[in-house]
């Protein structure tokens, strides 16, 4: 029995340090990698039909108000989405110190620009989440959300337009 468990635990770490150590070619370090990717990932978790529902919130009608049975249905529809997996990849990307969306400049005015709607719509969801936090109490939650619609900002910021 201690002769099996020995030649598991040695198979384990042999299999673990190649894992670690062996690379595939043309291998990115996480640093270096293009979080533009990962925003793209992340708002793939976005449907029509969750875009539609924050596009209908009337955010000068909702004021500061984080009371979730004084809030409009608009919001309350949204907010019962699972927008928690799309937040957690939005923060995966924000993670992401590079971020190219790689915009075809050369085209001139003609130049598509997918991406900002894309970082509208993320900043939506952030913004649902955020004052849904607050109104559970969980300020720091809330704040890092908040923080991750205006790293959103900054990146469409480092476009040259």
């Amino acid at each position: 029995m201690l002769r099996a468990i020995v030649l598991a635990a040695s198979v384990g770490l042999a299999f673990g340090a190649l894992g670690a150590a062996a690379q595939p070619a043309g291998y990115v370090p996480r640093e270096q990698r293009n979080g533009a990717l990962k925003y793209w990932e992340a708002w793939s978790l976005i449907s029509p039909d969750l875009n539609a529902k924050l596009g209908a919130i009337d955010w000068n009608a909702i004021g500061t108000n984080t009371d979730p049975a004084k809030m409009p249905q608009a919001f309350n529809d949204a907010a019962a989405e699972p927008l928690d997996a799309i937040v957690n990849s939005l923060d995966n990307a924000a993670s992401h110190p590079r971020c190219d969306f790689e915009v075809q400049w050369e085209d001139g005015a003609l130049a598509l620009l997918p991406h900002l709607s894309k970082l509208r719509a993320g900043a939506r969801v952030c913004r649902v989440v955020s004052r849904g936090e607050l109104s559970k109490g969980n300020v720091d939650r809330a704040a890092h959300v908040t923080g991750l619609m205006f790293t959103q900002a900054r990146r469409a910021a480092q476009d040259p337009l």
